[in-house]
This record gives structure tokens, sequence and C-alpha cells, in this order.
């Protein structure tokens, strides 16, 4: 029977497998790795989220039970690596801070500018 089963299976060639996704990054929660999902499909790399739907079920938000992974096709694995980590590295969301005055004190009451101080009381 062993033998009948060698060769019946022994003549068709074995079925490759593509590799395994590749996880990119472990984010602190869903809504991090929400964000990183966005740029890499603007930037045409197809990702998906493991753990971001039972963290929103049992309402975690961040934590290590939140914690959320991006996994790209093996192809796409360099190019999301290198998408992510410029991201990273680029943080642009403090520029507002980057036009304050370095001279200015830090405990100081901040102010918009459009505010008009003229009152006719």
């Amino acid at each position: 029977m062993f033998q009948w089963l060698k060769e019946r299976f022994a003549a068709k060639p074995a079925v490759a497998q593509p590799p395994e996704p590749v996880v990119v990054m472990i984010c602190d929660g869903p809504v991090d790795a929400a964000l990183y999902q966005a740029q890499l499909q603007d930037a045409g790399i197809p990702c998906a989220l493991i753990g971001a739907d039972s963290a929103s079920v049992f309402g975690m938000q961040n934590g290590l039970l939140a914690n959320v992974r991006i996994v790209v096709p093996y192809e796409f694995a360099d190019a999301a690596i290198e998408l992510i980590a410029d991201s990273i590295e680029n943080d642009y969301r403090d520029d507002a801070d980057a036009d304050a005055d370095p001279d200015a004190d830090p405990d100081a009451p901040v102010r918009p500018k459009d505010i008009d101080d003229s009152s006719d009381v």
C-alpha cells in the first residue's frame, strides 16, 4: 500500500509555497498601526494588521495586549521597512514648535497671535 502511495505522489512535482508574510513592525495600539498601514497602502505596498480587531474589541488602546503587527508580502518587506524607518526618522508632528523662540521662557503662557488686546470697555 505504501508503495502505491509513493508512486502516485512521487509522479507529481511538489507545489512551491510562496514565502510567508513578513512582520515589518509591531505597534503599541491599533491607532498607530492604522497610520502606518495608510502610509504603506498609499505607497502601493499591500499590508494587513494582525491583532487590531482583538485590541479594539477588548478596549485595549495601549499596553502589551494591544500590540498590533503589520505584515506585508515577502516581496515588499524591504520597501515597507525603508518607508516605516523614514517615517519614524522624519516625524513632522512637532514642526509647530520649530518656529518658537528658543530664548523664550518655557513656563510662560502661550497666547495666540491673532488675538487683539485692544478692548473698548
